[in-house]
């Protein structure tokens, strides 16, 4: 049995088509990042999108900026410049996108070495 394809999938798909035809952030583009860059923003924006739904006690001094910046500061790769969160949905959006061109940039590299 086929499954329909959801909102959610059409929209991770043209967000990494976007990356791709808009940014400029095609395969040799990606496969520059071997260190795991590509999943490290993916990471920033999925815990970016989390962090919207953690509660904060009224009493504390704690602040969601503080929280962020303590689970995902040193997550995001490039400069801080390029971050650019957005909306909850949007930002996990653009965690699978990233995550997506992370995996087909291992894939390459494993099939390039032979694997």
């Amino acid at each position: 049995m086929r499954m329909t394809q959801t909102r959610a999938q059409d929209d991770v798909i043209a967000e990494r088509q976007r990356q791709v035809a808009g940014e400029g952030y095609d395969a040799a583009h990606d496969d520059e990042h071997d260190l795991g860059e590509l999943a490290l923003a993916a990471s920033y924006y999925a815990i970016h999108s989390a962090a919207e739904l953690l509660p904060i006690p009224d009493e504390s001094n704690v602040s969601r900026k503080w929280i962020l910046e303590s689970y995902a500061g040193g997550v995001w790769p490039w400069d801080r410049a390029e971050c650019k969160p957005k909306t909850r949905r949007e930002d996990l959006v653009r965690a699978a996108a990233l995550l997506i061109a992370q995996i087909e940039r291992d894939d390459r590299a494993a099939e390039a070495a032979g694997g």
